[in-house]
């Protein structure tokens, strides 16, 4: 490798690096207050722009794309009140990491976590008092579905995208 591939590289590790940190920040935001910082999704979002320097122009394309696409759906749902805002951000920022390889990868992690949110979310509401007001913290299971993105995308889970 040239000593420019071997600074992107770096960057590109850098950047996955604080993708993570801000999805552990939105999860655990989402977790206390069931609110997603902006910047987290900024900060996910920016590095993810910066891990499609190392892609040829079609792969970016179809991160782009992707990345673009979950933004749309995630504005549909925000608007019939599925999901919050942030979630629709942080999905779409998720989504520059995942691009179309790693979406089943993305979708699949933030499913399994939904489901054990869910589970978890039935038990505490049956001992709640205040029923009507329970809500699911989908930012939890957006960020694990993003790490697992984050570290595919690096090659930590085999070929990355």
């Amino acid at each position: 490798m040239s000593g420019s591939a071997d600074l992107l590289s770096l960057a590109i590790a850098a950047g996955g690096a604080a993708a993570v940190a801000a999805l552990v920040l939105a999860a655990a935001s989402d977790l206390e207050n069931r609110l997603i910082p902006d910047r987290c999704s900024l900060v996910v979002a920016a590095s993810g722009l910066l891990a499609l320097a190392g892609l040829d122009g079609p792969r970016a394309l179809g991160h782009s794309l992707l990345a673009a696409f979950l933004f749309g759906l995630g504005l549909w749902a925000f608007r019939h009140r599925f999901l919050g805002g942030g979630d629709v951000k942080l999905m779409a920022a998720a989504g520059l990491w995942a691009g179309p390889g790693g979406l089943p990868l993305l979708l699949s992690v933030q499913a399994a976590a939904t489901l054990l949110l869910a589970t978890a979310g039935l038990a505490r509401t049956a001992r709640s008092v205040d029923r009507a007001r329970a809500t699911l913290p989908l930012g939890v299971a957006i960020a694990a579905g993003g790490t697992a993105a984050v570290a595919w995308r690096l090659g930590l889970l085999g070929p990355g995208g």
